[in-house]
């Protein structure tokens, strides 16, 4: 780990994991499809930008859980967005009504939300089933 863990309101350790050879794993699993950018107050913006810009580019390219983007965006649901948290709702999930109007953004489709750095509520299900 690199530097001193902090933890989030909820307990959990935050750290920036980095690999003998220097390698960063978060970036990894971003820039391959395996995680995707969850923005957090605690995480400083230059950190934030870095990995939206490799999510960016995992999102382009298709990769890991990013090859079915497509299959949602067909979708005829509505996204829309809190600006202030950074969450992602279909307009049918609970929570999506209670946006302020200031906060409130609607997208034209979820990868629009993915670009701009929104993130899935925990609650809202957008990926298709398995």
């Amino acid at each position: 780990m690199s530097g001193t863990p902090s933890k989030d309101r909820y307990g959990r350790t935050l750290a920036r994991l980095v690999l003998p050879q220097g390698s960063n794993v978060a970036e990894i699993l971003v820039s391959e499809g395996y995680a995707m950018v969850y923005w957090h107050a605690d995480v400083p913006r230059r950190i934030f930008e870095n990995l939206l810009e490799l999510q960016r580019d995992a999102v382009k390219g298709r990769v890991g859980m990013w090859q079915v983007v497509d299959i949602i965006s067909k979708r005829s649901d509505t996204y829309v967005g809190n600006r202030k948290s950074k969450r992602l709702f279909t307009f049918m999930c609970d929570g999506s009504g209670q946006i302020s109007a200031k906060n409130r953004i609607e997208f034209r489709n979820v990868e629009q939300a993915f670009d701009m750095g929104f993130a899935p509520a925990r609650h809202c299900r957008i990926w298709p089933d398995q």
